[in-house]
């Protein structure tokens, strides 16, 4: 124990990248199983350690969004890209958000735009790759005929 350290804790130490896959996986089976709380705790103990971890951040600013509070969520998911641009989650959520929560459909399209460049094939690929049509059919302009 140091003199200014009255828990005997001291500073926390690195995690090592299995702590870090570990924390980060159990967050993940929380968030997805609807513990939302103990989610947000174990998400918050990673950025504790790492707070330019944008996995977290990202995951913590859609747990922000289910809240109801779509700004925070936005600003969370631009301080991840502002730390890695090329984070495929934090683009799908984002776009997750802009949509659902905004009526941003233009935006929601630009942001998955961003996710099929940097996410090239798979299922996710096929999932986001609609929600771009359904939001680019959305944001076109309505054609009025007479």
């Amino acid at each position: 124990m140091s003199p200014g350290d009255p828990t005997g804790a001291g500073p926390a130490r690195p995690l090592s990248p299995e702590m870090l896959a570990g924390m980060l996986e159990a967050a993940r089976q929380s968030l997805f199983a609807g513990r939302y709380s103990e989610a947000i705790a174990a998400y918050q103990a990673v950025l504790k350690r790492d707070p330019r971890n944008v996995n977290a951040m990202s995951h913590l600013g859609y747990i922000v969004a289910l809240g109801g509070h779509a700004d925070a969520a936005l600003e969370t998911f631009d301080k991840a890209l502002a730390i890695d641009p090329n984070y495929p989650p934090a683009h799908f959520f984002r776009g997750q958000v802009l949509a659902e929560a905004k009526g941003d459909y233009a935006g929601a399209a630009r942001a998955w735009e961003r996710f099929l460049v940097l996410v090239p094939r798979g299922a996710e690929h096929d999932q986001v790759k609609t929600l771009l049509a359904e939001a680019r059919a959305k944001a076109a302009p309505s054609k009025v005929t007479r």
